[in-house]
């Protein structure tokens, strides 16, 4: 006779598949990378902003929009998209003065341009100091009239398990259950 914790683990298992093959994020993801790059001098703390987007497919003139906050970032540079035939990328450096914040915009230039093996990147000086490092941005994906499609805010990129790992460690824990109950 099984016992409820083999029954209920059964029903995991059996479950597992479909957990898995469940898309629990937001329509259009923009993940992000943060790396410490070296500092040219003593008084900035340079970093690096490397994004990749899923979930989207661009057309000619649509584009995105990252914010910069004017608090936390300055001397935006570098921009880089790096299918150049199909992205241009531009920044506007963010303005205490005008209270405006920074952006870092990308259009594209041809309809349906590559995002499997492009990435996107923005060099900055991070003004959040020593102890804290850059994090997610508000972001926004905007038609060939400039008009918001779909806004969020970024993620950071962080290796998820696939299938047959969370299968294998199904396996482990149930194994491990069940030899622990006798």
């Amino acid at each position: 006779m099984k016992t409820l914790t083999e029954k209920s683990a059964l029903k995991w298992f059996m479950a597992l598949p479909l957990i898995c093959s469940i898309d629990a994020t937001q329509a259009v993801t923009i993940r992000y990378v943060a790396t410490d790059i070296a500092n040219t001098t003593l008084t900035e703390d340079l970093w690096n902003y490397t994004y990749f987007i899923d979930d989207f497919e661009f057309q000619k003139d649509q584009g995105f929009s990252i914010e910069f906050d004017l608090e936390k970032y300055t001397s935006l540079k570098n921009p880089l998209a790096i299918s150049e035939s199909d992205w241009d990328p531009i920044i506007l450096q963010p303005d205490i003065s005008a209270s405006l914040n920074g952006l870092y915009d990308v259009l594209a230039l041809v309809d349906t341009p590559s995002l499997t093996s492009s990435s996107f990147s923005v060099d900055f000086v991070w003004l959040g100091g020593g102890t804290s490092s850059p994090g997610e941005q508000e972001f926004s994906i905007y038609d060939g009239n400039f008009q918001t499609i779909a806004s969020g805010a970024t993620l950071p990129t962080i290796p998820v398990p696939g299938t047959a790992t969370l299968i294998f460690l199904a396996l482990i824990f149930g194994r491990r259950k069940m030899l622990t109950n006798f």
